[in-house]
């Protein structure tokens, strides 16, 4: 666990100690945690804030909240890293004087946003709707790049089924698409949550934040959408080949 108490006047921030963050947003200033599932502080969340979604602190969220006092939402990143195919995404909880980010599995948006916050918090600051922002932005770039790295994968694998068309690549094929389809859904729930943070009246979102937040609700659109013509060509080529298998078999 990492804290900071941020000043967005002065644009400064002063690492904390867990114990420590209570003060500090006693006093009026803004706190950030920066979590890992299984982090002792998680146990400790429900004295900083009592009202949370069920499964903040080991599974991702899925929709965006809405409630008396704070705001929640998860974020699951359109790739895969074990063998298990275990989702790996972030919570973000906003209250009063507090943001917490929690890391589900190495999500690689937290892991670009430890990397370039503080100069961009001394650059550009001006509220904690500075942290939206940077999330979206990281995450929309996470995907984008993911999205990218798959292209040549399906050209590969079209251009194989046309060379080899045979049970294998048959079955080689069925698991990148049923990928492709679940990539999309996760860009889909992306975007619906940056589309109503960046529409809906809260205190927690700013309006300098929101014309950002839409943007980056329609690159995420964008990248949805190229997933999906992704998988409809690789569909097509399967499809295809299916069919010129079966009509060669039965000549």
């Amino acid at each position: 666990m990492r804290a900071w108490a941020l000043n967005f006047k002065t644009r400064t921030a002063v690492e904390l100690a867990a114990a420590e963050i209570g003060e500090a947003r006693a006093s009026g200033q803004f706190c950030w945690v920066d979590v890992a599932e299984g982090d002792p502080f998680m146990l400790e969340l429900p004295k900083h804030q009592a009202d949370l979604p069920d499964g903040f602190a080991d599974d991702v969220v899925r929709d965006l909240t809405f409630a008396d006092g704070w705001l929640a939402f998860g974020l699951v990143e359109p790739r895969v890293t074990s063998e298990r195919d275990r989702p790996v995404g972030l919570n973000v909880l906003f209250c009063a004087n507090l943001l917490v980010t929690v890391d589900l599995g190495g999500s690689e948006t937290l892991v670009r946003l430890r990397q370039t916050w503080h100069d961009d918090f001394i650059l550009h600051a001006q509220s904690p709707g500075f942290f939206l922002f940077e999330l979206a932005d990281h995450f929309t770039t996470v995907a984008q790049r993911q999205v990218r790295e798959l292209e040549p994968q399906v050209t590969a694998l079209q251009a194989r089924l046309f060379e080899d068309a045979d049970d294998g690549v048959f079955a080689e094929t069925a698991r990148p698409v049923q990928m492709l389809g679940d990539f999309r859904h996760r860009l889909i729930i992306a975007h619906e949550i940056f589309d109503e943070l960046a529409t809906r009246t809260s205190s927690f979102v700013p309006e300098t934040t929101r014309p950002f937040l839409a943007r980056n609700a329609d690159r995420i659109e964008r990248t949805a959408n190229e997933l999906l013509l992704q998988r409809d060509a690789l569909m097509s080529a399967l499809n295809l080949c299916i069919g010129m298998t079966g009509h060669r078999t039965g000549q």
